[in-house]
């Protein structure tokens, strides 16, 4: 019994497929690996901490670099060279890690590994889900990127000027479920735009592409689940 050139093709591309997703997600988890490092490595330094809290002018100015990085990733990374987006890859990642010490510091070390044990269940079961459906989810990106507008609105309205205890918890169940519908969406678009590159140099674009977008993914579920199930010190 004789394979067809057609069946080969087919299951050659589905082959190289799952090797450059994994490709993916090995961005994804080096990104998540120097945040960690560089949270733990700045929770434990005292000078590092000292300046975070030196001024709020000093945290301002961290998420303002975050934020242009995150922007010029988001906007261009289909554009710019895939060594460049690289660079501001595991750049935000460190950046990041600055963020995430502070959050070392407010909760048990127990709440933040059970907050990315919970993540990391939720977040590895919605992108098998985005992978492995033949569903088309495009549609859900309208609905999504309006949801993260709304969501960032209420939460600063609600930081600035409400304090509202159970709006906090509304957002942080509103925010899990939101990144979770992204998980799936953004794991969807990337299989297609690797699938879609027409060289190398396009399959390493979409590459860095999709582990931005599952890496955002990840911390931001991961730290709305944190305000979830954790104690604070």
């Amino acid at each position: 019994m004789t394979t067809s050139p057609v069946s080969s093709a087919t299951t050659l591309q589905a082959t190289a497929e799952q090797r450059a997703m994994a490709g993916v997600y090995a961005w994804m988890v080096l990104g998540l690996g120097i945040t960690g490092a560089v949270a733990w490595f700045a929770a434990n330094t005292p000078a590092f901490i000292g300046f975070l809290q030196s001024s709020i002018w000093v945290l301002f100015g961290l998420f303002g670099v975050q934020l242009v990085v995150a922007i010029v990733l988001g906007m261009l990374v289909m554009r710019l060279p895939p060594a460049v987006t690289t660079v501001l890859f595991l750049v935000y990642s460190a950046l990041t890690g600055l963020t995430i010490s502070l959050f070392v510091l407010i909760y048990p070390i127990q709440a933040i590994v059970i907050a990315l044990l919970v993540t990391a269940g939720i977040f590895g079961a919605l992108s098998v889900y985005g992978f492995v459906t033949k569903r088309d989810l495009s549609g859900w990106g309208l609905f999504l990127f309006f949801g993260l507008l709304g969501l960032l609105l209420v939460s600063t309205i609600n930081f600035f000027f409400v304090r509202s205890g159970w709006l906090d918890w509304a957002l942080s169940v509103g925010g899990v479920l939101l990144f979770a519908g992204m998980t799936a969406y953004h794991t969807q678009q990337t299989r297609r735009r690797i699938a879609e590159a027409r060289d190398a140099y396009g399959a390493r674009q979409a590459t860095i592409f999709g582990a931005f977008a599952l890496y955002l993914n990840f911390i931001n579920m991961f730290l709305r689940v944190l305000a979830l199930t954790g104690r604070r010190r």
